[in-house]
């Protein structure tokens, strides 16, 4: 039993939690989502949370830079992609939700917790949400500290996989960013509730902008590989997990279907994540 209590099962997190990164960002991370939801109680709307939380994770990634340095173009480049999406994000979401009413899956919360919600989805949406950044962030943790000795022998130094991550990242972000621009404008332009965005890259994958977030996250993966740390797989399985569940896309199509007559068309012939041809031709409704 003495060996098995010897034994350092927490060595494939060395790289990281020697230096406390990531004890030292959660704190920061529960107080954002502190003053997030007290905010939210003065707007009486929750929708402040999707606007904050590309911001959150932002700043989880500036701490772990500040802390490893950046001496490294590794960790440079890491730190502007990171920066890049979080204001894309966040900008794109203020965007999309001025004037708008809170989103239907948080007036259902509403319903469903009564008078008390206000206070309850601090502990149901804003710190769970920190936790999660907080989570989602060990891939950054890992990179940014594989690479922050690169004068050493064993630092990570720039390599072909880095650039390769560079350019998957900046077509998961263009992907991204057109498909919701698409988005914006059929939901500025569209007066008649069965009518279904089937144009541009929304022809081909009824979510394109969730495939280009997923690319997004695909492509810091990549980045983090010359690091050598197996739990950094773990990142793309939390990311499917948060797009298709947390994400409330059954929700979603199925508020969607029930208000737009021709949305079931639209799913019978279009690909639900990943862009293919659709199974017949479809006509543009714009």
């Amino acid at each position: 039993s003495g060996r098995i209590l010897d034994m350092d099962y927490l060595e494939i997190f060395r790289p990281w939690l020697s230096d406390d990164l990531m004890l030292v960002s959660l704190p920061y991370l529960i107080f954002i989502a502190l003053g997030t939801w007290l905010i939210s109680l003065y707007l009486q709307s929750v929708n402040i949370i999707d606007y904050c939380w590309p911001l959150m994770l932002g700043a989880a990634v500036l701490i772990y830079a500040e802390r490893t340095g950046l001496s490294n173009p590794v960790n440079q480049v890491l730190l502007g992609m990171t920066v890049v999406w979080a204001s894309l994000m966040s900008w794109f979401m203020v965007k999309r939700g001025r004037n708008r009413p809170e989103d239907k899956r948080y007036r259902e919360y509403r319903q469903q917790h009564g008078r008390y919600f206000p206070f309850k989805s601090l502990y149901l949406i804003f710190l769970p949400q920190a936790f999660l950044v907080w989570a989602l962030s060990t891939l950054f943790a890992v990179a940014l500290s594989a690479s922050s000795n690169s004068a050493g022998s064993n630092g990570v130094h720039w390599s072909l996989v880095h650039s390769i991550a560079v350019a998957l990242f900046f077509c998961g972000l263009t992907f991204k960013a057109v498909a919701d621009n698409q988005l914006h404008r059929f939901n500025q332009q569209v007066v008649q509730d069965h009518r279904v965005l089937n144009t541009g890259l929304w022809k081909y994958s009824r979510h394109p902008n969730y495939f280009g977030e997923f690319c997004v996250w695909w492509a810091w993966l990549v980045f983090a590989i010359p690091a050598g740390e197996p739990v950094i797989l773990l990142i793309p399985v939390l990311i499917i997990w948060i797009l298709t569940k947390m994400s409330f896309v059954k929700l979603m199509e199925r508020d969607i279907r029930n208000r737009r007559s021709g949305y079931l068309s639209y799913m019978a012939t279009t690909s639900r994540f990943i862009p293919w041809l659709p199974k017949e031709s479809v006509g543009a409704e714009f």
